[in-house]
């Protein structure tokens, strides 16, 4: 994430200085816009994201890429982890790339919410709620979450409110990482 930073502090910095003397240069502002609200939200930076809603122009903000990333913002303040999965389903350009950061953060909060309205949850309908690919994968991200299982098609929701953990896999990017492991949001 720290080399996605200095992109997006680097096209900043270009996009500010080129916008008066070439337009046609800055024809992909508003998506790279929309990808550092991303980035502010994945690094949990609640002052960079007001900063930047209060700098940026309407028009921008009603862009096609920033208007998603506001949703998805409003969609992570408000806990709506059904509306985030949406938005997260139909990312406009590379905004999944970034949107995947997220992912264990508000599949945790997700599963906090499920696990305090319901007595027990089906690992099906689990691994549809919480957009996972597999089976496989979802019950890797309930045994790291530290659910409790009644069965193995079913979670205790009850005996895991106060047990769940916000879990990270391993991801095969990671491994080859040379200045240290990726922190993940």
């Amino acid at each position: 994430m720290s080399e996605f930073n200095q992109c997006q502090s680097q096209l900043h910095e270009l996009y500010r200085r080129l916008e008066s003397t070439l337009p046609a240069a800055v024809a992909h502002r508003d998506e790279f816009l929309g990808y550092r609200l991303l980035y502010f939200l994945v690094i949990a930076n609640t002052a960079k994201v007001i900063h930047l809603l209060e700098v940026t122009p309407r028009a921008q903000l009603q862009a096609p890429s920033m208007a998603h990333a506001v949703r998805v913002m409003r969609a992570i303040r408000q806990g709506n982890y059904s509306q985030f999965f949406a938005l997260f389903q139909n990312a406009p350009h590379q905004s999944g790339d970034v949107l995947v950061q997220l992912l264990p953060r508000v599949r945790c909060m997700a599963m906090k919410r499920i696990c305090a309205a319901h007595v027990t949850f089906e690992v099906n309908e689990l691994a549809t709620v919480l957009s996972f690919d597999d089976r496989d994968e979802t019950i890797d991200f309930l045994n790291g979450s530290q659910v409790v299982f009644k069965d193995p098609d079913t979670i205790d929701a009850r005996a895991s409110r106060d047990k769940i953990v916000e879990y990270h896999p391993e991801v095969e990017e990671d491994r080859g990482v040379t200045h240290g492991r990726i922190r993940r949001a």
